[in-house]
């Protein structure tokens, strides 16, 4: 199976969820899978960021509809930057065969792989643990409604 990780943060960072991926990784591929890790970065092209452990670490900018700070700005820039982010998207689960997409700490950017699963046949888990669940009363009324999308859509 290909699995892709999704996550906020470089797993090669030390502690909580970048821990968890990247124990997730090794597991994994100790069973036969085959792994890449995707996380949210600063670029607006997706690219190859690092290798952990022979596993390709893959980042892109996920662009957020909503923003308390610049709620204009990010309207705007999400419309804009939309349609290639999720080509990019589709193109790295394609190029990759993806099985599966297993995301840990959902927020409220990453629905857009909600939409990735109209547009792909694989299945898309979607995990909750410690404060990623706490956190969600804190944000917004639309941050959790992007959450709530992509955990519709998710098997």
């Amino acid at each position: 199976m290909n699995i892709l990780l999704v996550t906020p943060w470089r797993p090669s960072l030390t502690g909580g969820i970048s821990t968890v991926v990247a124990r997730l990784s090794e597991e994994f591929r100790k069973k036969g899978h085959r792994v890449t890790i995707f996380v949210a970065d600063r670029e607006n092209r997706l690219s190859q960021i690092e290798v952990l452990k022979d596993t390709p670490v893959y980042g892109m900018y996920l662009r957020s509809p909503v923003s308390s700070d610049h709620p204009i700005r990010a309207a705007i820039m999400y419309y804009v930057w939309f349609p290639l982010t999720v080509m990019q998207l589709l193109w790295l689960a394609r190029r990759s065969q993806l099985d599966a997409i297993l995301i840990q700490y959902p927020l409220p950017a990453m629905y857009y792989f909600g939409i990735l699963k109209r547009l792909w046949t694989g299945i898309l888990f979607v995990t909750y643990q410690g404060n990623d669940a706490h956190d969600l009363s804190s944000w917004s009324p639309q941050e959790q409604r992007l959450v709530r999308s992509l955990l519709e859509k998710a098997d």
